[in-house]
């Protein structure tokens, strides 16, 4: 769902994949394997989504807490 929001918003943008990588901070091969399904989207395209994309913030923060990368536990517990 998030990369399909990024997708409409690179092409509302008129902007092809290095642009739109450029925009969200990342390499276009990072941006391009996240966009054809090749690897999951990092968490530094996410950030530079939420970045870019205030709009997009709320589904970011669920991608982040649904992937794991954000939560940690402590072991003391």
């Amino acid at each position: 769902m998030l990369i399909d929001k990024l997708k409409a918003k690179q092409q509302e943008m008129g902007l092809n994949d290095v642009q739109f990588a450029d925009k969200l901070g990342v390499p276009r091969s990072t941006w391009r394997h996240a966009k054809v399904g090749i690897r999951r989207p990092s968490r530094k395209l996410v950030l530079g989504a939420m970045r870019q994309f205030p709009d997009l913030a709320s589904l970011c923060v669920s991608f982040l807490l649904s992937d794991g990368t954000t939560v940690h536990k402590d072991s003391r517990a």
